[in-house]
């Protein structure tokens, strides 16, 4: 199963898919406080029913702390202990690694 969600106030692009072992959350452009809401909303329902998360990260361009909350769950430990952020973006890895996050990425930016 897939599904696309594109956030019409800002620059912001989401897409999920699902599998039997995983779910695959593909994220772009600006993860900010605008689209926080949307973003986490998305996170939420994507850790309630599979045990492993995956955020694709490649296309995120910026990112802020409202942002990395909404995309990590608000920090839920039943969140955090399922997702992995893969092919982060230099922004996100950037600010992953000043908070000592990167237990988080499943594989390091190149």
């Amino acid at each position: 199963m897939c599904s696309q969600l594109t956030d019409t106030t800002s620059c912001f692009t989401a897409s999920v898919e699902t599998t039997d072992r995983e779910t695959i959350l593909r994220v772009g452009g600006e993860l900010d406080m605008t689209a926080a809401s949307l973003l986490c909303d998305v996170v939420l329902e994507a850790c309630s029913g599979t045990k492993r998360v995956v955020i694709e990260a490649s296309d995120v361009t910026f990112v802020d702390a409202a942002g990395l909350r909404a995309l990590l769950g608000h920090y839920r430990p039943d969140v955090l202990d399922r997702v992995q952020v893969r092919n982060a973006s230099l922004p996100l890895f950037r600010l992953l690694d000043l908070l000592g996050m990167l237990y988080v990425v499943e594989e390091r930016h190149r």
